[in-house]
């Protein structure tokens, strides 16, 4: 990897440090590694495939500060939603 896209921050720490040598990247994806003593659970390569996923999202072209967009639109809708924040009195 480059520079400008190398992958900082605790998630990517952790992958240096413990899971590099277990969980290989193939293409886009994470995968176990088939020779490894360590077995990883498909359910968390699966998490970590999210989280890789997450982390591209937000720190898009090596962005050091996370960075999104979004937008939101009224639905017509017969439904009342309340939103209501605090403690309830007692």
């Amino acid at each position: 990897m480059t520079s400008s896209l190398r992958k900082t921050g605790a998630l990517w720490a952790f992958y240096d440090d413990k899971l590099k040598t277990i969980l290989v990247k193939q293409g886009s994806h994470y995968e176990a590694a088939p020779a490894s003593p360590i077995k990883l659970s498909p359910v968390f390569v699966a998490f970590f495939n999210r989280a890789s996923a997450l982390s591209d999202a937000l720190y898009s072209g090596g962005a050091s500060i996370p960075k999104f967009s979004y937008s939101l639109k009224t639905l017509p809708s017969n439904v009342e939603v309340v939103l209501k924040i605090g403690i309830k009195p007692c």
